[in-house]
C-alpha cells in the first residue's frame, strides 16, 4: 500500500499524520511530494520518501491514495486531476477567510475526494452543511505517542507561562501589545517560535527551537497562551475553526491552556474538558485550588489524545470503502 501526501508549504500537522501513520500501519509505503521536496523535519526520522511535487513522478510512483492539502487549492486541483483516489485536507478554509470566490471550488473538491479532512468538529459541521455532503472526517493535529514528553504533577510556585508559535509584525498575529499586558501584570513570559527578536528584554525569547525540544521544555511550565489580536481580526469564523497545533503541544506537555477569547470551537474545547480557562486580558483569573484541579485534567487526558488515535479513523475509512492496497 502506497499513500503520498501532497502539499506546497512545509506544515508540522502533515509530519505528525505521516508518523502515526507509520505506527499505525508499518508495513505501509509513504511519499511525500512537497515543494521541492522539503518537509519540515524538525530533527525527527521522517518515515517517507521525499520528492519534487510533479503528477509524473506521482502516477510513476504508482501511488495508491494522495492526500493533498494546502490553500488556494492549486495542489489538491492537480491530485484531483491524476484520477488517483485522493483525499483533501483542508488545513484552513479559503471561504473562511472572506475568498468567497472559491466556495465553488471547495465545493467540487469535496465532490471529487472519496472524503475530506477537517481540522476540527466546527470545520466538520460547516462543511457538510454547507456543501451537502458525508464525506467528512476530522483530524485534529494532536502529536504520536513517543512524542509525548514526561512532565511534572505539580505547579510552580510562582506559575511560569509560556508560547509556542510564529508570529507576525502586523495583523492578528502581532501579539506583542498581548506579551506586554502579561509582563504588565506581573508574570513571567517564556517564547518558543521561530520569527521573535531573541533580544527582546520584555520577555525571555529562544528563537527557533527544534520540535521535540521544545515538547521537553515544556515541563518547566505550567499555563500555555493562546492569543489572538482580536482588533486585528478580518475573518472571525477562521479562528472559531481553528484547533491549533499550540493546544495539542500544551495538552502533550501537561500545560494548563490559558486563552483570550470565546465561543470557538478551541475554547470550547478547553471549558467541556476543564483544561484550562479564558481570560480576554491575559489575567491569570483562577484560584490555585481550581488550576490545580486543571492540571490533573491535562494530565489525565494527555495519552488518550494522540496522532494515532486520529489517524486510526481514516485508516479504518480507507479500508472500509475498499481503497486498501495489501
Amino acid at each position: 500500500m502506497r499513500i503520498a501526501f501532497a502539499e506546497q508549504h512545509r506544515c508540522v500537522r502533515t509530519l505528525k499524520q505521516i508518523i502515526a501513520l507509520k505506527n499505525i500501519e508499518p508495513s505501509v509505503e509513504i511519499y511525500c511530494f512537497f515543494h521541492k521536496g522539503l518537509m519540515l523535519s524538525d530533527g525527527v526520522n521522517i518515515p517517507a520518501k521525499f520528492l519534487p511535487f510533479d503528477v509524473n513522478l506521482i502516477k510513476k510512483n504508482k501511488i495508491d491514495i494522495l492526500i493533498p492539502s494546502g490553500e488556494p487549492y492549486q495542489y489538491i486541483n492537480k491530485c484531483l486531476q491524476t484520477r488517483i483516489p485522493t483525499i483533501a485536507s483542508f488545513h484552513d478554509l479559503a471561504s473562511a477567510k472572506g475568498k468567497h470566490g472559491l466556495v465553488d471550488v471547495e465545493k467540487k473538491i469535496i465532490n471529487d475526494s472519496i472524503i475530506s479532512i477537517a481540522t476540527s468538529y466546527r470545520m466538520e459541521n460547516y462543511l457538510k452543511n454547507n456543501y451537502d455532503t458525508k464525506k467528512v472526517i476530522t483530524i485534529r493535529g494532536f502529536l504520536p505517542h513517543a512524542w509525548i514528553p514526561e512532565t511534572k504533577n505539580h505547579l510552580n510556585e510562582k506559575l511560569k507561562i509560556v508560547f509556542v508559535g510564529s508570529t507576525g509584525r502586523k495583523g492578528y498575529k502581532n501579539y506583542d501589545p498581548l506579551f506586554r499586558q502579561i509582563i504588565k501584570n506581573g508574570m513571567e513570559l517564556f517564547v518558543y517560535g521561530g520569527n521573535y527578536n531573541i533580544k527582546n528584554k520584555l520577555y525571555h525569547a529562544f528563537g527557533y527551537i527544534p520540535l521535540l525540544s521544545v515538547l521537553n521544555d515544556l515541563k518547566k511550565y505550567d499555563i500555555g497562551i493562546i492569543p489572538f489580536n482580536l482588533r486585528k481580526v478580518k475573518h472571525r469564523q477562521n479562528i472559531d475553526f481553528s484547533f491549533s497545533n499550540k493546544l495539542c503541544d500544551y495538552i502533550a506537555g501537561g500545560l494548563i491552556t490559558m486563552i483570550n477569547f470565546k465561543g470557538s470551537h478551541m475554547s470550547n474545547f478547553i471549558l467541556e474538558n476543564k483544561i484550562g480557562f479564558i481570560s480576554e486580558n491575559l489575567i491569570i483569573n483562577k484560584p490555585l485550588s481550581t488550576l490545580i484541579n486543571y492540571k490533573k485534567n491535562v494530565d489525565a487526558m494527555k495519552h488518550k489524545h494522540t496522532a494515532e488515535n486520529e489517524m486510526k479513523r481514516l485508516v479504518e475509512f480507507i479500508k472500509k470503502e475498499g481503497y486498501w492496497n495489501d
